[in-house]
């Protein structure tokens, strides 16, 4: 959060570092949103799977699309192997976040598609 912040995607106040030269903004963020999930799904870790499934495997989707695109316009980078090896993990990770999002929807995946 505090890189996102940083470069003007959320709130600066999430980029300052505390006394103990942590994100004292960002953590205390991150806990009250996960004591709102526990809230919210009752504190049934079967339930919240899912959502991390899908957030997991999305953001590994983006970071390999984001990959793919970086190598394509490096004029050294465009080597086809790796590539190719990239492409393919890009393309399974998504495949497998397809899957998990339409299997899962009705079981809280849908958090994570809105958000």
């Amino acid at each position: 959060t505090s890189i996102m912040a940083k470069d003007g995607f959320l709130p600066r106040s999430l980029a300052a570092r505390g006394d103990r030269l942590v994100f004292s903004n960002g953590i205390i963020l991150l806990s009250v949103l996960a004591i709102a999930l526990i809230i919210a799904f009752h504190a049934k870790t079967h339930s919240l799977i899912p959502l991390y499934a899908v957030g997991v495997f999305l953001s590994f989707t983006i970071g390999q699309s984001g990959l793919i695109k970086k190598l394509w316009n490096r004029e050294e980078g465009r080597k086809f192997g790796v590539l190719l090896t990239v492409g393919t993990g890009a393309v399974v990770t998504g495949i497998v976040t397809l899957v998990t999002m339409v299997a899962k929807f009705t079981q809280g995946a849908w958090i994570v598609i809105v958000a």
